[in-house]
């Protein structure tokens, strides 16, 4: 996709396979991507798959960002290339279990990798941004951040957050002629493996696998600057239904408590 080709991208985390998939896809349009993880091992498998497929990729190893951390991280990364064009908050940690059940020590952790690193970022790469007079952010909340989400409120509670804080410096931003979007993707894109990375642009030779398609196709609607990115895109019925019909939509996230309650005694 040409509008990635030749751009900065700072991925901040690529530790679960969504934030990989989207570095693999985005290294695969010829963006220079530059994304972090926790451990030397996977960023190094990472860069191997996509020199397999002849792109190139570069990991930073970070256990633990910090403010302190992600101010050097966005320094480093534009003082190296020049400039950055886009970040990519893909930071998250979901917790599931009833309010009842989740301390306040829980909210405050949950908060802290949810809503509180992303921010981080954001003040970090922001005042950069202007200063380029150009730039995108794509922040990572959840459908969880755009509809209820019973079983896992402060989850839900952090990712309204990333929402709203989106949507609202989307407006501030565009006199600086900066992007803001935010992504929504469904529970099942953060606990469900790929089985394989392919490229989109080779498919008369490979089978593509359905995260590859709804990756691109999230892509497709940031280059194009939507506001909500939903993954997948089908999910606009949620989006719709909850502003029009909360009581429905009600309904229906509680049929999605009982599956959460399922998935809990299916890891314990």
């Amino acid at each position: 996709m040409d509008y990635y080709k030749s751009k900065i991208i700072l991925l901040i985390d690529a530790n679960d396979f969504l934030g990989e998939w989207f570095v693999k896809i985005l290294a695969s349009y010829g963006a220079k991507v530059i994304f972090c993880v926790d451990r030397l091992e996977e960023g190094i498998r990472i860069e191997e798959d996509i020199r397999s497929i002849g792109f190139k990729a570069e990991s930073i190893v970070v256990s633990q960002v910090g403010t302190d951390g992600i101010d050097a991280l966005v320094e480093k990364t534009a003082n190296r290339y020049g400039r950055i064009d886009i970040l990519f908050n893909h930071q998250w940690s979901h917790q599931i279990g009833h309010f009842r059940e989740t301390s306040l020590s829980e909210w405050y952790e949950n908060f802290d990798l949810n809503i509180r690193n992303v921010v981080d970022a954001t003040h970090a790469a922001y005042p950069l941004m202007i200063r380029q007079g150009f730039g995108q952010i794509v922040n990572t909340a959840s459908l969880a951040g755009i509809s209820p989400s019973p079983g896992a409120s402060s989850f839900a509670a952090a990712k309204h957050a990333i929402v709203g804080l989106t949507s609202s410096l989307r407006l501030e931003a565009e006199k600086y002629d900066i992007k803001i979007n935010v992504l929504c993707p469904d529970l099942s894109h953060f606990l469900s493996q790929p089985k394989s990375f392919i490229k989109k642009s080779t498919l008369d030779n490979f089978q593509v696998d359905a995260l590859t398609v709804e990756v691109e196709e999230a892509l497709v609607a940031i280059s194009k600057n939507r506001s909500i990115v939903l993954m997948p895109k089908g999910h606009m019925f949620s989006l719709t239904n909850y502003s029009l019909l909360p009581d429905m939509l009600g309904d229906f996230s509680k049929k999605w408590l009982n599956h959460i309650n399922r998935f809990r005694l299916e890891t314990n």
